[in-house]
């Protein structure tokens, strides 16, 4: 714990997002950063967001996560804007992300959460979303009945004790 405590130390809080979308739709995914570090990180990490189930897996990948803004002991809410691909398939995803250091390492940023809930690829799983081409299986944070219908998730972790928040909207791409 101590190393960790000599640079940045990345955890996840909450998130929310859409629990159904059409091919090609656009949506938000609002992640909690916390940074239970002693400084921010000096360069850019993309954030990587899949979309697998048994059949495919689509990666979007968010050029900067704009983790370079999460200050020591900080915590801020980044809302992503995305696009689903035109062409991803109906079905149940588990949405996935997780941070990379493509500019310098190439290595995936091991983010302060417990193993056990990161895949075989570092993905942390945030929950599901239903793409589907029904309209009223549509949510987009107004349910039919008007109430918010995001979901939200509280991820088991260390601590995360700070309360800062800040709102930036990075622009994505999609891998295949």
């Amino acid at each position: 714990e101590l190393t960790n405590l000599c640079g940045y130390w990345y955890f996840i809080k909450s998130c929310d997002f859409p629990t159904a979308m059409n091919p090609g739709g656009r949506f938000n995914l609002s992640v909690t950063w916390v940074n239970q570090g002693v400084a921010p990180a000096y360069d850019p990490y993309e954030l990587h967001i899949r979309l697998q189930n048994e059949q495919t897996e689509r990666t979007i990948i968010v050029a900067d996560a704009q983790n370079r803004d999460w200050l020591d002991n900080s915590t801020v809410t980044e809302n992503y804007q995305l696009i689903l691909p035109d062409d991803l398939p109906v079905g149940k995803y588990a949405l996935k992300i997780k941070l990379h250091d493509a500019q310098k390492s190439g290595r995936d940023i091991d983010l302060g959460m417990k193993i056990d809930i990161k895949d075989a690829a570092g993905f942390i799983t945030l929950g599901e979303l239903d793409v589907t081409t029904d309209p009223m299986g549509i949510d987009d944070f107004r349910g039919r009945n008007g109430e918010a219908q995001a979901e939200e998730l509280q991820i088991a972790a260390y601590p995360n004790p700070f309360n800062n928040c800040a709102v930036i909207s990075p622009t994505a791409r999609i891998e295949e």
